[in-house]
């Protein structure tokens, strides 16, 4: 029995045909795809304030008190600092990319954050494939094994919340594609660089314009965009904006 099972991948183990049966249970969700690249190397290399962006747009789609953080093992640590500054009247549950399996402690979350996805190393991927299909009829299946891998590592990292329990879960995953194992968005913003600088400066500005009716500079500063020559003054704001922030959760606690 697995969750994730593939039979292609057990029957050169077992030398044998084998039948699939699946007893999957439906479970609803509210998806987001904030599309844009969050490769490890990527992630590795931004800084707090493009995370803390990025972080803060994905926490904006659930109202979720109690969220489980999935990313890369070694950006776990400064992910979930940066979370903590942006609310911190949330409670936020880290895990990593091919981290532990059977794990109860997330059962209790109502939403996952999903920043980058959990490709395995590639060449030991590689070989894992060729040793598992070998014959020159499966090279197909040689070719998808390392997206095959990342899927299933996702879907089990997704229901280490039990989602089939609950009426509803949010989910929000920031990566330049959507997981096919997954069903499609109801919410898809596009971040990736093949946008012109116009149009991602108003698809930031106008989630703001809506709520509030008007558009100034302190807006603009809110929404992360403002010429190069304000760039002090835009952190500062930030920053002062966010203290504010913290101290009127504080007195409402």
């Amino acid at each position: 029995m697995d969750a994730t099972g593939d039979a292609r991948a057990i029957e050169p183990l077992v030398r044998r045909k084998l039948k699939t049966v699946r007893a999957d249970v439906g479970w609803n969700s509210y998806r987001v795809h904030i599309k844009l690249n969050t490769g490890r190397s990527v992630v590795n290399r931004a800084e707090d304030s493009r995370l803390t962006a990025i972080l803060a747009e994905m926490l904006a789609h659930t109202q979720a008190q109690k969220i489980m953080v999935i990313t890369y093992k070694r950006q776990k640590e400064r992910v979930m600092r940066l979370l903590q500054t942006i609310d911190p009247s949330r409670e936020f549950m880290d895990y990593h990319f091919i981290g532990p399996r059977g794990v109860n402690k997330f059962m209790g979350c109502d939403a996952v954050l999903v920043l980058g996805l959990p490709y395995a190393n590639l060449n030991s991927s590689a070989q894992d494939a060729c040793i598992l299909f070998p014959e020159p009829i499966t090279t197909d299946l040689r070719a998808d094994w390392t997206e095959a891998m990342m899927q299933w590592e996702l879907l089990q990292n997704i229901h280490r919340i039990r989602p089939v329990h609950k009426v509803k879960v949010d989910i929000v995953v920031a990566a330049g594609s959507w997981p096919s194992i997954l069903p499609a968005p109801d919410v898809v913003i596009d971040r990736s660089q093949s946008k012109t600088w116009k149009e991602l400066a108003i698809s930031r500005l106008k989630p703001f314009v809506d709520e509030f009716g008007f558009l100034n500079q302190d807006i603009g500063f809110l929404a992360n965009v403002y010429l190069k020559s304000k760039e002090k003054i835009a952190s500062r704001f930030q920053k002062n904006f966010q203290s504010i922030l913290m101290k009127i959760i504080s007195s409402l606690k």
